[in-house]
């Protein structure tokens, strides 16, 4: 676990506990404490202060923003927030609540980041996110691959430098109207900021609600 300071998963255990009580487990039986969970807003809780921080409806995707889509840019931020307050350099690692372990995350961390003590990203994907697999990628050769890219397969699984992690929370607090949802919202920001973003492959997580583990209702929450 030397490459990064802490784990962040968005997340509460008597919102979700299917969820959260497969990633406690799974935290414990590979030997890792260093984990925070949090949620501080749900897509039911939200008050009219924290909805008024956005655009209802997003002309650029042509809908209205859903309210999961709200809350879950929220409790992003409140961890990002408190990732900040406390920790000044290192990697700090994001989850979302359905993400599910494909392999052992210390060995993998361990691994990954010898293959990346040069390059110095300030961001790395290390999931499959919804399959999108980069164009170039040898999938027979399980050796990493790191792609530089400006584009997001999910937020389920961000690697952040704390450098990295306070350019893009000083970018998103400094916008009065936030408009999309958080991983197309970051995708706007790789696409106008100079951010080394990368892929890599293989990846340690899949999104369980995109495979059929868990359910997700977040198309139907509505304004």
């Amino acid at each position: 676990m030397d490459l990064i300071h802490h784990i962040y998963v968005i997340g509460n255990e008597e919102r979700e506990p299917e969820r959260i009580r497969y990633l406690k487990n799974a935290f414990l039986e590979q030997g890792i404490h260093y984990v925070t969970y949090i949620q501080p807003t749900y897509k039911n809780t939200l008050t009219d202060k924290e909805l008024s921080r956005f655009v209802y409806f997003m002309e650029k995707h042509m809908r209205n923003i859903h309210r999961s889509e709200i809350s879950v840019f929220l409790n992003f931020l409140a961890a990002y927030e408190d990732a900040l307050k406390k920790y000044t350099d290192g990697y700090i690692l994001f989850l979302e609540s359905d993400v599910i372990f494909e392999g052992t995350l210390p060995d993998y961390l361990y691994n990954l980041g010898r293959f990346l003590k040069d390059i110095k990203p300030e961001c790395v994907c290390i999931g499959s996110g919804c399959d999108i697999i980069q164009d170039d990628v040898n999938t027979e050769d399980m050796n990493f691959q790191i792609f530089p890219s400006k584009r997001v397969r999910c937020m389920d699984s961000l690697l952040f430098s704390i450098e990295g992690l306070r350019r893009f929370y000083h970018y998103c607090i400094s916008i009065e109207k936030l408009d999309e949802p958080i991983d197309n919202f970051f995708e706007t920001f790789l696409t106008n900021v100079d951010f080394s973003y990368y892929w890599v492959w293989p990846s340690i997580t899949l999104q369980g609600s995109q495979h059929g583990h868990y359910e997700t209702s977040i198309q139907n929450d509505k304004i």
